[in-house]
């Protein structure tokens, strides 16, 4: 079974002291737009709070997201590195805290310091890394193993204590996971129902609980070894 990946904080404090002393530090509400697809971005992102979708709209004009990026990530390097415009649209998925940091500033950065060339080069291996991942769960998983996964990657990212087990406390909503894994939601809908028939998550006043994540990870080899 591929382990879950959480998305630690890639940037020591130094670092991200650094990016704050030669970006800006602004806020931005839930659902602002940072670039659109097909414009060169101005700026390149790092994510202090909250987080950013990439998305696209659907030729019925609806919306599917394609990655989310979460605090400790930065967003855009390689379309500012090459100049490149992208071909999804990113804002923000709640409201943010975001170092935005300048072609010039970024160019900058990775000429004088070494330590946060490295760190940048990191962060966009493991960026690389968890995209050919998701593609390859695509192909390879079921929809219930892969919304398992998202459970814990949750888990990981922002679960508490609570009576035992781990609340996640961030809104996970069962037409967001369709998007991002790209199915439809009745299938999230019903993988959702097994876990909970399972007794491996609950629902607690519109937060998502984990009961146990070593469960839902024999769940997981379970379900990979059974190819459900």
């Amino acid at each position: 079974m591929k382990p879950h990946q959480g998305e630690g904080l890639l940037f020591s404090r130094e670092q991200i002291d650094l990016l704050r002393n030669a970006g800006s530090l602004i806020h931005k509400k839930k659902n602002s737009v940072l670039c659109r697809a097909g414009t060169s971005p101005e700026y390149c992102y790092y994510i202090e709070s909250g987080s950013v979708v990439a998305y696209e709209h659907g030729l019925s004009g609806n919306e599917r997201i394609f990655n989310i990026s979460y605090a400790g990530s930065i967003i855009l390097i390689p379309s500012m590195v090459i100049t490149h415009r992208p071909s999804l649209s990113f804002k923000t998925a709640e409201d943010s805290d975001l170092i935005r940091i300048s072609r010039d500033t970024l160019f900058s950065l990775i000429a004088s310091d070494a330590a946060f060339s490295a760190a940048l080069i990191y962060a966009l291996s493991d960026r690389l890394i968890q995209t050919v991942d998701q593609y390859r769960q695509k192909g390879t998983y079921t929809v219930e193993w892969r919304v398992s996964n998202l459970l814990l990657e949750a888990a990981d990212r922002s679960g508490v204590p609570y009576d035992g087990k781990l609340l996640i406390e961030e809104k996970i909503s069962q037409q967001a996971t369709a998007d991002r894994l790209q199915v439809n939601r009745v299938s999230v809908a019903r993988a959702m129902r097994s876990l909970k028939d399972h007794g491996l998550i609950e629902y607690i006043n519109g937060f998502y609980c984990v009961r146990s994540p070593e469960q839902l990870e024999r769940h997981m080899l379970y379900l990979e070894m059974n190819g459900r």
